[in-house]
């Protein structure tokens, strides 16, 4: 059963006099501070910032590639395997490098075998100008005691003006010969490191996370082989919202927690902070963006506990300066 109250005539008259009451105890109330308008808002100070963040090593993952074309032959690593330095880790097939080595070598043997002969071939000329200008010079003293004819002078000088002229273009041809060389040595060069080429070392000391290519396969210099992680300290990249960006300094204390349990894995110090804040990277395209907000990357590295493998997502907890 419903129950209906109705408001008598002296009800009515009690409220609209305490109504009145009211209005007038408005009137008369003290102004607000003219300091704080009234619609301001108060923020409160933060002493922590709260983000996701991506577990990575501090160098980040590298993706290595070939550095040349060709079959491979042999895969020397596998996955989770650390690796020092210069360790070979794959090899190419070299039968063709090889034959090109070979080619250019063979090429050299030919020019050094060209520039003999051209060298000869100048050396015999300079003699034999020698020799004539030794006879021109006879001649004119003949020529002289009225020993020798005139013609015969004129003709040694024609034999001279004409061995000159072979010096000289034997000179021309032997330079040219000479030119040769700078070309077919940056072949061998070449050559050489293309067939050095084909055995593949890594470059620095890391852990093999991943293995992209099998024995059989053909890659180009371009083809990603492998991803690897370089050794040294693990970090936790996060990206802090532009509200609190300008608290965050390099130095602050942190710590990252599992996003299933909630339970703190490692402990940390932030060891970068961008100058610049920039559009969200780690979370793009996911429909929790805001796009009018911008952040700023920040970089952890953790020092103790439980490392989370690379590649995982924490909840980061970055301690402010009071």
């Amino acid at each position: 059963m419903k129950t209906i109250h109705l408001l008598t005539s002296s009800s009515l008259f009690l409220l609209s006099v305490s109504m009145g009451m009211m209005a007038c105890s408005g009137n008369n109330a003290p102004e607000s501070n003219p300091a704080m308008p009234r619609d301001s808002t108060t923020l409160p100070v933060k002493n922590e910032v709260f983000g996701v963040a991506r577990i990575e090593p501090e160098s980040e993952i590298i993706q290595l590639t070939a550095g040349a074309a060709g079959k491979i032959v042999n895969v020397l690593v596998t996955d989770n395997q650390e690796v020092k330095a210069g360790t070979e880790i794959l090899q190419l097939d070299v039968d063709l490098a090889r034959a090109q080595l070979a080619q250019a070598q063979s090429k050299m043997l030919a020019q050094d075998a060209a520039e003999q002969v051209a060298q000869a071939n100048l050396d015999q000329v300079r003699l034999d100008l020698e020799q004539a200008e030794k006879d021109l010079a006879l001649a004119r003293k003949l020529l002289a005691g009225n020993a020798e004819t005139p013609q015969q002078v004129r003709d040694q000088e024609d034999q001279v003006a004409t061995l000159r002229q072979r010096v000289r273009v034997a000179e021309a041809q032997y330079l040219q010969t000479q030119a040769q060389r700078p070309a077919l040595e940056a072949d061998i060069r070449y050559d050489q490191t293309q067939l050095t080429k084909k055995r593949i070392h890594l470059p620095e000391d890391g852990k093999i996370l991943k293995v992209l290519v099998h024995t059989g396969e053909y890659v180009s210099n371009s083809t990603q082989i492998l991803e690897y992680a370089p050794s040294g300290p693990v970090v936790a990249r996060t990206e802090v919202d532009e509200l609190f960006a300008d608290r965050v300094e390099v130095g602050q204390s942190a710590a990252i927690y599992s996003q299933m349990t909630g339970e703190q894995l490692a402990t940390g110090k932030v060891i970068f902070a961008a100058s610049y804040l920039s559009q969200k990277s780690l979370f793009k395209n996911q429909s929790t963006e805001l796009e009018d907000r911008r952040v700023r990357e920040v970089k952890v590295q953790l020092d103790q506990g439980k490392m989370p493998l690379f590649g995982s997502w924490v909840d980061c907890r970055i301690f402010l300066n009071p």
